[in-house]
C-alpha cells in the first residue's frame, strides 16, 4: 500500500482511508495546510491527532492514545468521516476542518 515514510500526506491520506483505516498522527500542522485539509475532507478520513508538544516520549504518546482508545472506537463506529479529533492527556476535542 504505502512503502515509504516520505509519501506526501495528500497521497497517503486517501489510500489509508480507502483501506478502511483510521489515521493516528502527531502532525497537528496538517490542519493548517489547505491541501492536506482538502485531502482529509475529500477522502472522508477519520483522523486522531496527538495534540500536545512534540517532545513527548513514545511512552507518553502511548499513554494518551490508550487513555482515549475506547472513545476513539466509539467515534469511529458512530461518526462518518471526515473528522479530526485532537488528543491530549486530559481531553479529546473535535477540530474544525
Amino acid at each position: 500500500m504505502i512503502a515509504s515514510t516520505d509519501v506526501p500526506d495528500v497521497e497517503w491520506i486517501p489510500k489509508v482511508t480507502a483501506a478502511g483505516m483510521a489515521i493516528l498522527t502527531r502532525d497537528r500542522a496538517m490542519l493548517t495546510r489547505r491541501s492536506e485539509v482538502a485531502a482529509i475532507v475529500k477522502a472522508g478520513a477519520q483522523m486522531f491527532t496527538i495534540a500536545p508538544p512534540t517532545n513527548l516520549s513514545t511512552w507518553e504518546q502511548l499513554q494518551i492514545v490508550t487513555r482515549h482508545w475506547d472513545a476513539m472506537e466509539r467515534i469511529r463506529e458512530t461518526e462518518a468521516g471526515p473528522f479530526v479529533y485532537l488528543l491530549s492527556r486530559t481531553a479529546m476535542s473535535r477540530a474544525d476542518l
